[in-house]
């Protein structure tokens, strides 16, 4: 058995045309599909599956909480792109090798994270 590439993401949220509106209006991620109480988001590499689960409150994000990090290949151009969005970032963090990142939350408590890496090489292998 061998594992390739994971293909997508799944997230819960409470109101389906909300986290469109933040995935698509705000991150300008192209709905590939919508059906019903479920829309696929495509990004280069993956596709972000939003499903409406009406039951869901957004939570506060623990420290600990699990991300989905983009890589981007300008991380200050593209905060401040999201910042006139109107989205709220966190400070940028510089973790050397493993890049600078700046993180924020989606309408459903989902914590984001941005990430450019060193001299423009990608992740680390």
């Amino acid at each position: 058995m061998s594992f390739r590439r994971p293909t997508s993401v799944r997230l819960p949220v409470a109101e389906l045309e909300r986290a469109l509106d933040f995935y698509h209006g705000r991150l300008n991620l192209p709905v590939a599909l919508r059906v019903d109480d479920r829309a696929e988001l495509q990004t280069e590499t993956i596709r972000l599956e939003l499903i409406e689960m009406s039951e869901l409150e957004a939570t506060p994000v623990s420290p600990l909480a699990a991300a989905i990090c983009w890589e981007v290949d300008d991380l200050a151009a593209t905060a401040a792109r999201l910042t006139e969005a109107g989205l709220e970032l966190d400070e940028e963090r510089d973790l050397g090798v493993l890049g600078r990142r700046r993180g924020f939350v989606d309408p459903d408590g989902h914590l984001l994270e941005l990430v450019e890496y060193p001299d423009g090489r990608g992740a680390p292998s």
